[in-house]
C-alpha cells in the first residue's frame, strides 16, 4: 500500500475502503478524461543545413526520438521539430542569445556560416562529452 495512503486506510472499514477506491478511480478516470487532442501539422518546410547543425539534429533525434525511425531525411525532419518544440518556449532567452551573437559576429566581421558552425560545434563537442561521461548514447 501506498505509504502516502496508508494512514486514511487503516482507519477505515473495508466498505469504506471500497467507497474510497471507487471515489478514486471515478477522480482518476475524469482527470484521464481531461487529455487535450492532439494538434494537426499546419506547415511543411525544407531548409538547408550545415555540417554541425546536420550533426546535432541527428544525435537530438537519436538521443531523444527513435533510432530506427525511417531514414536520414526523416530523423532530420523529426529532430529539427523536436527541436524547435523544446526550444521555441525559450523563445525570449533565444532571441537575446541571438541578438548578442550577432553582435559579435558583426562586430568581428565573421562570416555567419562560420561564427555559427563554431558555436554549434563547440556546444555539440561538450554535449558528446556528457553523453559519453554518463554513458548515455541513447
Amino acid at each position: 500500500m501506498d505509504d502516502e495512503l496508508k494512514p486514511t486506510a487503516s482507519k477505515l472499514d473495508i466498505s469504506q475502503r471500497h467507497a474510497l477506491a471507487a471515489k478514486l478511480e471515478r477522480q482518476a478516470g475524469q482527470l484521464r478524461g481531461l487529455s487535450e487532442p492532439s494538434i494537426d501539422f499546419v506547415a511543411k518546410t525544407e531548409i538547408e543545413l550545415r555540417p554541425n547543425v546536420k550533426k546535432a539534429l541527428l544525435l537530438f533525434c537519436e538521443r531523444h526520438g527513435s533510432t530506427e525511425r525511417g531514414d536520414e531525411k526523416q530523423k532530420l525532419s523529426d529532430g529539427a521539430r523536436w527541436f524547435l518544440e523544446t526550444a521555441l518556449p525559450m523563445i525570449e532567452r533565444v532571441s537575446e542569445m541571438a541578438q548578442s551573437f550577432t553582435h559579435y559576429r558583426d562586430t568581428e566581421g565573421l562570416e555567419d556560416s562560420v561564427y555559427s558552425e563554431r558555436l554549434i560545434g563547440d556546444a555539440l563537442t561538450k554535449w558528446e562529452a556528457a553523453l559519453d561521461i554518463v554513458g548515455d548514447k541513447n
